[in-house]
């Protein structure tokens, strides 16, 4: 795998020795495919850059800063490149702390993180350009991971994706709907291929009751677009948003980037039924749609 090209942007220090360009340094060489640098490694050096004045590891800036790096940085990675996932490893090791001591708590960047996406949830097709920037899947990519990982939880989010990728559509039906069809149908798809166990459990295990926001979450909406007229939560929905990335597959006029995130998609979420089928997660089985 080719070498990754990441920039040092937004945060310019005029001092080439200060905190952010050393921190940079090192998420750069961490990332990179063939990198020797071991995750360990990795947080170690970033803590020593916090703490090498004296000052201790933890406080608001620092979080500033990693939180800055960490978003810059995962938008600069392709959606499916490896280093994602490294980058997920990373962020878990700077919460751990030194011998379980100074805790970087994820509950901030998560609020933070929540209310951007909100912000960023609606592709409309006279504004938001950010939503049709290819560094936009990237970043959906990598917050996917940190959920599947266990670090944050955006399952309202997820779920909004699907509704407003997969859900939305003209009268007829057709999934083409506007400019931002393409960054709507990628943008569900990632979320599907990299936490696809948090939608499940989001989709499936949840009540059809459950309106109102569960502990912990910052944003959840069970909400149906357009074009679903069945149950907010079950396997219907689920098996509806298959159906939808497999149509997509086919349709001329969506991109080939688009056509390919929807059968990775698609192939993901028969994986992820089969898995819950084994173990029997289904809370109430619907024996309308076994």
């Amino acid at each position: 795998m080719s070498r990754l090209t990441l920039k040092f942007r937004e945060y310019v220090s005029e001092d080439p020795n200060g905190e952010e360009k050393r921190s940079f340094d090192i998420f750069e060489t961490y990332l990179q495919p063939k990198s020797d640098l071991s995750t360990v490694d990795a947080s170690v050096k970033l803590r020593g850059v916090f703490t090498s004045s004296g000052k201790r590891f933890g406080d608001k800036f620092h979080h500033e800063i990693l939180a800055h790096f960490i978003e810059d940085l995962a938008r600069q990675v392709p959606a499916e490149n490896p280093s994602q996932d490294r980058l997920v490893s990373l962020f878990k090791a700077l919460q751990a702390g030194d011998s379980g001591a100074a805790r970087w708590s994820a509950g901030e960047f998560e609020e933070g993180l929540n209310a951007k996406l909100q912000m960023d949830s609606s592709v409309d097709e006279d504004h938001d350009e950010e939503s049709r920037d290819p560094e936009f899947i990237n970043w959906i990519a990598f917050v996917a991971r940190l959920c599947e990982a266990g670090i944050i939880n955006c399952t309202g989010i997820a779920i909004e994706a699907q509704a407003d990728g997969l859900e939305i559509a003209f009268e007829d039906g057709s999934l083409i709907y506007g400019l931002g069809t393409d960054m709507r149908i990628q943008r569900a798809a990632m979320w599907v291929i990299h936490s696809p166990k948090l939608l499940w459990k989001g989709i499936v295990h949840t009540p059809e009751s459950s309106q109102e926001k569960p502990e912990g979450m910052h944003y959840w909406p069970i909400r149906n677009g357009a074009f679903y007229h069945g149950a907010s939560t079950g396997l219907e929905r689920w098996r509806f948003w298959k159906s939808r990335f497999e149509e997509a597959m086919v349709l001329e006029e969506l991109t080939p980037q688009t056509k390919a995130a929807a059968a990775r998609a698609a192939l993901a979420m028969e994986r992820q039924e089969g898995k819950g089928m084994i173990v029997g997660a289904l809370v109430k089985p619907d024996c309308n749609t076994m």
